[in-house]
């Protein structure tokens, strides 16, 4: 009876007016803590990664947007008609209307502007409604309260736009078409040559295709409209070399800051499925070679947010540059190594993923019982080798061949070595047991099988060959598996702090680079014949 008792008294205290009172207060403080959570927070979200931040970014969002939009019913539908209330109701308008509150914790949310153009107007009407009825004749309330409103009307007008110009239907796909267009005829303005270190003759777009985004698309005014009112990287970093005011480090971070805006301007174009005109051209190729990655430009770029480290982004880029820009699948490293008769076996597996795979598991073996040093090739081969099965794990989209065939292999492979090492209680014991077991006569290895003959062959070649060779294999690997046609993933992962393949993504995009070379696809030979053929 007591707890009845009690619970009924606090039924009734809550439903009453002192309640509702009580419960107002609170969730207007509650809502302008969560404000000044978004405020902070809402800005960093692209810049961190970590799933757990991304999370309490995700949901305090999602109680800003359902706590508001409570507390202004709650104010509806009580019993405050006092203008304090009204004011309230008003201030938390703006603040839902003002506030960084777009979500973007996927890129998908940005085409639901509809639905949040429709909340927001429904708000805007509730508080009309409680203005309208407001009881109180205080000047300065109702000067506050009106101009309160009107802001907030005017607010969620602008974010209705903004969110339509970042949607592709409505603003993306007009804008990155001028960029798309200006780039087919881009190469043809050069009258002397080009020179990638100085940007000398690359006139790529960095500021104007908006206006021209306006005008109808009939060439080919249109196109020589973009190439009239546009301002060019070219022109801007003769600027930026000829203005006094800045020092010699200044003019180089501004110089990058400008470079980086407009290859974000043509990166755009494959999110958009435009054709990306200067692919294959020489100079497209020499800018990525002798510009981006040139040399000088190496201690380029790098910032305190780099979590890779620069060694292993190096021997990447090295890598790329000494083949001159064309991919290769890891075996010219290993041939480079002198160990390519050894291992061309595990180089012509079914697919890109069995190889990953093989080559992981046998580098895993190939390491247990090396301490990983801070640097050099035993560090960087366990980072990409790391980093692959991680993708193939978590971002299968990002590797070639359909995502849900890798996600298959990869579950067939962890259900096969649940079998196959089962009471091995730790790494050592596990790659013992892959490296004793007895391959079958046939040639239809599984996986697991492959990468433990893989892991007991590396073990036997000296260890600074072994670290060296892996190094370069995985280097040149993930390079080779960078291109694809799948923009929307890269612009996911952009959207919640990047990847690393992104970045190799982009950087191969700037170079003409849009897809591998099919003379060494994974699922062939050296000589052109069908690879051995392996189950999952």
């Amino acid at each position: 009876m007591g707890i009845k008792s009690s619970t009924t008294t606090f039924t009734e205290s809550w439903g009453s007016t002192q309640g509702q009172l009580v419960r107002v207060e609170v969730l207007i403080l509650f809502s302008a803590l969560i404000w000044i959570l978004v405020e902070y927070f809402g800005s960093r979200r692209r810049r961190y990664s970590q799933g757990f931040f991304r999370f309490f970014v995700w949901a305090v969002y999602t109680l800003f947007t359902v706590l508001t939009p409570y507390t202004i019913g709650l104010l509806q539908d009580g019993p405050f008609r006092d203008q304090t209330f009204v004011l309230w109701g008003t201030i938390l308008l703006f603040i839902q209307a003002n506030v960084d509150s777009i979500s973007v914790y996927s890129i998908h949310d940005i085409e639901h502007r509809k639905r949040v153009f429709v909340q927001h107007l429904l708000q805007i009407i509730l508080v009309l409604w409680l203005i309208v009825n407001c009881k109180g004749h205080n000047g300065s309330y109702t000067a506050n309260i009106w101009i309160f409103w009107i802001l907030s009307v005017i607010w969620t007008y602008r974010k209705y736009q903004s969110l339509s110009n970042a949607s592709k239907k409505g603003g993306l796909l007009k804008v990155s078409k001028v960029v798309a267009d200006y780039m087919m005829i881009e190469h043809e303005q050069i009258p002397r040559g080009f020179n990638p270190r100085t940007m000398e003759g690359y006139k790529y777009i960095f500021h104007g295709e908006e206006k021209v985004a306006s005008l109808l698309p009939t060439a080919p005014e249109y196109i020589e409209a973009a190439r009239r009112k546009c301002s060019t990287i070219d022109k801007v970093w003769r600027w930026i070399e000829h203005e006094n005011t800045f020092n010699q480090e200044a003019k180089e971070t501004l110089k990058d800051f400008a470079l980086s805006f407009s290859l974000f301007k043509l990166l755009k174009r494959r999110l958009c499925g435009y054709q990306i005109a200067e692919a294959g051209l020489a100079k497209t190729l020499d800018f990525m070679l002798h510009g981006l990655i040139s040399e000088e430009e190496k201690d380029r770029r790098r910032g305190e947010k780099i979590k890779l480290t620069h060694e292993l982004i190096e021997r990447v880029l090295s890598g790329f540059k000494e083949s001159n820009g064309q991919l290769q699948d890891g075996q010219s490293a290993l041939a480079k190594n002198q160990l390519g008769s050894q291992f061309s076996w595990a180089c012509t597996l079914s697919t890109h993923i069995h190889k990953i795979l093989v080559w992981h598991i046998g580098t895993t073996i190939a390491m247990d019982g090396h301490p990983v040093p801070p640097t050099g090739d035993h560090r960087v081969t366990k980072t990409l080798s790391d980093y692959c099965a991680y993708l193939v794990a978590f971002v299968p989209d990002m590797l070639p061949g359909h995502s849900y065939d890798t996600q298959c292999i990869f579950d067939a492979v962890v259900v096969e070595a649940r079998k196959s090492i089962t009471g091995c209680d730790s790494i050592s014991s596990r790659c013992e047991k892959l490296v004793t077991t007895v391959l079958p006569s046939n040639s239809n290895c599984t996986i697991l099988q492959l990468g433990g003959r893989l892991g007991r062959e590396l073990r036997g070649v000296p260890e600074k060959q072994r670290w060296k060779m892996l190094a370069d294999f995985w280097a040149e690997f993930i390079l080779f598996l960078a291109p694809s046609s799948n923009a929307e993933i890269h612009a996911e992962k952009l959207a919640a702090g990047g990847e690393f393949m992104t970045h190799l993504w982009a950087l191969l995009t700037h170079a003409g680079i849009l897809e591998r070379p099919s003379t060494t696809d994974g699922a062939r030979g050296n000589n052109g014949a069908p690879a051995q053929d392996l189950p999952v």
